[in-house]
């Protein structure tokens, strides 16, 4: 998949409704470096056994502990984790923190952590564009 209306679709589906959203692997206390170092292991680990859903909720926790992080803890985290993984997983963190909570990670049917990482700069910006108006309309 990597038409943007088809992401966007996927996205913004709301079926089903009551989910499990699985927690982080982490606390509030701890460090960022400690943070990242439970959580990327198992971003691993489910794309080597392909679950797509927590794949996906992985790289939105590794995303989260980059953009809570201060300009020189993300320079340290960028040291533990490649580049692709950062990038894709920032993307990961930016679409479904618009959406208010991971939990509508559960909602996707086919999003691959892939088909972010696919995205241009351009259609990144348009995807985060049409996904706030979304938000701003009560999706």
């Amino acid at each position: 998949m990597h038409n943007l209306s088809e992401i966007l679709n996927d996205i913004t589906n709301s079926v089903p409704v009551d989910v499990v959203v699985t927690p982080p692997p982490f606390t509030e206390l701890q460090n960022p470096v400690a943070c990242l170092t439970l959580t990327y292991p198992l971003l691993f680990r489910a794309i080597r056994y392909r679950q797509r859903i927590e794949t996906l909720i992985y790289a939105y926790y590794v995303g989260l502990i980059f953009t809570h992080s201060t300009p020189a803890q993300r320079r340290a985290l960028q040291n533990l984790i490649t580049k692709h993984y950062y990038l894709t997983s920032i993307k990961v963190y930016d679409v479904f923190s618009m959406c208010g909570e991971p939990a509508q990670i559960y909602q996707t049917n086919t999003l691959k952590f892939g088909d972010l990482r696919q995205l241009k700069t351009e259609e990144m910006g348009q995807l985060i564009e049409d996904l706030h108006s979304l938000v701003e309309l009560g999706f």
